[in-house]
């Protein structure tokens, strides 16, 4: 014998909700050890976001071009983040690289902004990649 849709559902949605009591709920998808930075270049193109950087880095002193800022972001591993906020210049990805390591270069919604990371070893790439996917998304 059929169950009708309708009994079918409110059994399904039951199921659900117990299950989200009991278990809880799905903890939020990014990775441990992060450290929000602000991400605001002043571009009237580009929005306001938050970057969500690994943890364990030295900051460096901006450095001051005449129409923007660079900032960059060491690692002990000699991996390092940099963002170039500003317009008149792009971050360009190293034309060598050592075995091994990794690097990637984006470019923010608006075009005001590059976020490139350098050196990363293969054990923490996924975490770099992570950071500048959810830069792109925010």
């Amino acid at each position: 014998m059929a169950i009708p849709l309708k009994i079918q559902e409110v059994v399904t949605g039951f199921a659900c909700y117990w299950a989200s009591f009991v278990f809880g709920q799905a903890a939020p998808s990014f990775p441990p050890d992060l450290t929000p930075i602000s991400l605001d270049c002043g571009c009237t193109n580009t929005t306001p976001r938050q970057l969500m950087l690994p943890n364990g880095y030295v900051a460096t002193t901006p450095e001051w071009y005449e129409e923007g800022t660079i900032r960059m972001f060491r690692y002990a591993d000699r991996s390092t983040i940099t963002l170039l906020c500003g317009s008149n210049a792009q971050l360009r990805l190293p034309k060598r690289q050592k075995k091994g390591l990794y690097s990637r270069v984006e470019v923010l919604p608006g075009g005001c902004a590059f976020l490139l990371y350098t050196n990363v070893p293969a054990a923490r790439v996924a975490v770099f990649n992570w950071t500048l996917d959810k830069a792109l998304m925010w």
